[in-house]
């Protein structure tokens, strides 16, 4: 970014973005991804699902920034976007659901609690053929996110779709998932 738009206050860049150069939401992204991130991860307790919520607070901060009425006070509005998306990731996480987030091979085919397997092979082959299951929109993105390990902007940038499309893509993804699991008796 320009030295000079670095030294603007938030309520200057907020109203920038409003009026002309949208662009320039990535100095308050800047500015705030580090507090951000350790709200989420005091609040998560997970690395991953603290990264998932850094990115759904920006998301849902720029797409509602026109409703921000005093543009000074931004960090606290940040604040409170990302308290409410964190509480909204546990309460989803209270409802059953499974995150395919805690699912990688060596958890799958190695990590034990006293010596007992957490998810044997069998189950692990049944996951995987679930995943192939899916429609292949949904198939690419799990790939993509869980086997590359891109993020969701590296994937909406290397599919040339959207961010929100990716992140819709990966719940409905695991939703499926979830829902084959279940008829396959691995929960």
């Amino acid at each position: 970014m320009n030295q000079t738009f670095e030294n603007l206050t938030d309520r200057e860049v907020v109203e920038k973005v409003l009026c002309e150069d949208k662009q320039l939401f990535g100095i308050l992204v800047n500015r705030y991804q580090n507090m951000i991130f350790r709200v989420a991860l005091e609040n998560l307790n997970d690395h991953e699902s603290a990264g998932d919520a850094l990115q759904e607070t920006f998301f849902k901060a720029y797409r509602n920034l026109h409703r921000l009425n005093k543009p000074e006070s931004f960090a606290s509005w940040i604040y409170s976007i990302t308290m409410n998306v964190c509480r909204n990731m546990k309460r989803k996480n209270r409802k059953n659901t499974i995150s395919i987030d805690d699912i990688d091979e060596r958890s799958l085919q190695q990590k034990t609690d006293k010596n007992i397997p957490l998810i044997d092979k069998e189950k692990y082959a049944v996951l995987k053929g679930i995943i192939k299951k899916l429609p292949k929109k949904h198939r690419q993105i799990i790939d993509l996110r869980y086997t590359e390990g891109f993020c969701c902007s590296k994937i909406a940038n290397f599919l040339g779709i959207s961010e929100r499309s990716v992140v819709n893509r990966l719940y409905y993804a695991r939703k499926l998932i979830l829902k084959m699991i279940k008829k396959e008796g691995l929960v």
